[in-house]
């Protein structure tokens, strides 16, 4: 997917939450008022837009260490005339436009697998999508007959067929659909890891904070000796 603009985001914060249907959501602000005109343009408008978010450092040189945080889709996009027109967008992944698709029928998919009644639905919503799936996942498992599906979201019925198989299904930070396996926190290991905070040369830069002070600039030194006897003042010496 091709890159519109980069946005300027002022703050902001991103929720991952494994118990929640829609896995990551957040809003971040748009510390520039000139996109307002964007937003009544249609270029922010929230109806088929995405943003990427990364957090991280960019250097002086342009140099980068950017962390992927999710794709989301723009839910909603607000921002108060009064104060300057700083626009605030509400933001949950991919999977939300899944949850807000309500069942309307009744499927059935008796007689295929889990894997492609789920790559199906998918593909409802996001044609250029691949669901991936964990080795620990049996992909070849067939749905059994007399199997319907006929009430919740279309995210629903995708997590209940994730949960026969044995997995979770959400989409990543990267944007991409996944089924894995459920672990519990004890069960993961250094393979599972989506990013290694390392120290040393090659490590990650986490944050940097400058600062310009004017505390200790002076623009002149005036020297007092002390009083000495007989009227006199003692030396003062540079050392």
């Amino acid at each position: 997917m091709p890159v519109i603009m980069d946005l300027p985001v002022s703050s902001g914060s991103i929720t991952a939450d494994r118990n929640s249907a829609v896995r990551r959501s957040g809003s971040i602000v748009i510390q520039d008022r000139r996109l307002v005109k964007d937003i009544l343009s249609g270029l922010l408008l929230p109806f088929g837009y995405e943003i990427r978010v990364r957090q991280g450092i960019v250097y002086p040189d342009r140099a980068e260490e950017l962390v992927p945080l999710g794709v989301f889709m723009a839910y909603d996009v607000s921002w108060e005339e009064s104060t300057g027109q700083i626009p605030t967008i509400q933001l949950f992944d991919r999977s939300k436009m899944m949850e807000d698709n309500q069942s309307t029928h009744t499927f059935e998919f008796a007689g295929h697998t889990f894997v492609a009644a789920m790559q199906e639905i998918l593909r409802w919503h996001y044609p250029g999508l691949t669901i991936e799936f964990g080795p620990e996942i049996d992909t070849g498992l067939l749905i059994p007959g007399g199997t319907l599906y006929d009430t919740g979201s279309l995210l629903e019925i995708v997590q209940q067929m994730a949960a026969a198989i044995g997995g979770e299904f959400y989409f990543d930070a990267h944007g991409v659909p996944q089924v894995q396996a459920a672990k519990k926190l004890e069960d993961y290991t250094s393979d599972d890891s989506v990013w290694d905070v390392d120290v040393g040369e090659n490590g990650i830069l986490r944050g940097a904070n400058r600062s310009i002070s004017r505390a200790g600039v002076y623009n002149k030194v005036t020297v007092h000796g002390n009083a000495g006897t007989n009227d006199t003042i003692q030396p003062v010496y540079q050392v």
